[in-house]
């Protein structure tokens, strides 16, 4: 990633997280992190150089205009890749590519439709039982649900941003917003917005039901990356009513398992799966099992891409396999649920734009909601329809 576009994403991260001024007085940490971070990866690529960008590749910058959203679909195929990624787990699991489970999202395509809407960037995504897809953005209205049969047509739209959202088993939706302590319920029937439930003096930012229909939403007292003894950095699992059932914040060490928890999944096997943005150009994912476990990290992969790894989106299928989109490199990552990479697409290659969320449909579909590229001078997000 080149100054430029360091520039430019850091101006997007900002605008979408900085609550306070706190995280932007700590820019010469920040660059210690990310300047080890390049050493490190430097070392395990054997010292390789990035190989420079070609006049042709595209690029993308933060300040978003045009944003897509993909729908993808594939056949049963294995598709393993073994060149391991950097998995940090803290309880041994052994696994050989012979007992893993086809894999469903080999890359082959047969059909692309499209949908344009009015809105500058795919921040948050998700799927309902009906197999309709709701897009939203973080700092602009409407939030839109949109279903695919012969064509991707909209359906219901309601006047308000979202930084991440779910559907409730009841249909209405629940959503969190950009410095708002509270989060906040979208009813289907009428259209009204409601307080949820409050968490001030902390700030939701990742939500979704799980399948016995509890609440898992992350909070933070602040979007920055100094983590001490008096922050929160944290995971609460709440039952439909908004009672706190259980708070995952510290691991069996006593450490804190978050730096800053932005996105929330659960996966098959009741595993709980986290985006952790570790810098403004760094992140990893934490996944713990269901009693707040911790049972590996994945901090990205070097053999296959050049770019630092910048999770920002994260989901499962019915198969649990994860899946996390990583705008940086043009990538979603497709794990297996120990944390084995099964497969990396490069999004670039199929026509979509940088990655910047993600869900999983009941028939299996994956849906990608996207950022803009370079040059795009209007406000059009287009969903495609891959199979």
């Amino acid at each position: 990633m080149n100054p430029q576009e360091k520039s430019k994403f850091a101006s997007f991260f900002k605008k979408s997280t900085d609550k306070t001024n706190s995280s932007w007085n700590s820019k010469k940490i920040l660059q210690k992190i990310t300047n080890a971070r390049k050493l490190q990866r430097n070392i395990v690529s054997n010292s390789e150089t990035q190989k420079p960008t070609s006049e042709g590749q595209r690029r993308f910058r933060a300040v978003v205009h045009v944003t897509k959203a993909a729908v993808y679909r594939a056949p049963n195929l294995l598709a393993i890749n073994l060149d391991t990624p950097r998995v940090k787990p803290e309880i041994k699991t052994t696994v050989t590519t012979t007992k893993l489970k086809p894999n469903i999202l080999q890359g082959v395509i047969d059909k692309k439709f499209e949908f344009d809407a009015d809105i500058p960037s795919v921040n948050a995504i998700c799927c309902d039982e009906k197999n309709s897809v709701w897009v939203g953005c973080w700092n602009r209205s409407p939030v839109r649900s949109l279903t695919c049969h012969d064509k991707i047509e909209p359906k219901e739209q309601y006047d308000t941003p979202v930084s991440d959202m779910t559907v409730m088993p009841s249909g209405d939706i629940l959503f969190t917003k950009f410095g708002d302590c509270a989060i906040k319920k979208l009813s289907r029937k009428d259209g009204t917005i409601t307080t949820f439930r409050g968490c001030m003096p902390l700030y939701p930012e990742g939500i979704h039901v799980t399948r016995s229909g509890n609440i898992l939403v992350t909070v933070v007292d602040a979007s920055n990356f100094l983590v001490t003894k008096t922050t929160t950095r944290k995971v609460v699992k709440m039952n439909d009513a908004g009672k706190v059932i259980k708070e995952i914040e510290y691991g069996s060490r006593g450490l804190k398992f978050f730096i800053l928890p932005y996105r929330v999944t659960e996966n098959v096997n009741g595993d709980i799966c986290v985006v952790n943005r570790t810098g403004v150009y760094l992140g990893q994912i934490v996944v713990l099992d269901k009693e707040g476990n911790l049972k590996f990290t994945y901090d990205g992969n070097p053999s296959q891409h050049c770019n630092d790894f910048i999770p920002m989106s994260i989901a499962c299928d019915n198969n649990g396999c994860i899946i996390v989109a990583d705008p940086s490199d043009y990538a979603i990552h497709i794990l297996d649920k120990t944390g084995i990479l099964l497969q990396y697409l490069n999004s670039n290659k199929i026509g979509i734009s940088p990655p910047l969320s993600v869900c999983v449909d009941q028939k299996g579909f994956l849906w990608v909601g996207c950022m803009t590229e370079e040059g795009k001078q209007s406000y059009t997000t287009k969903v495609y329809a891959l199979c």
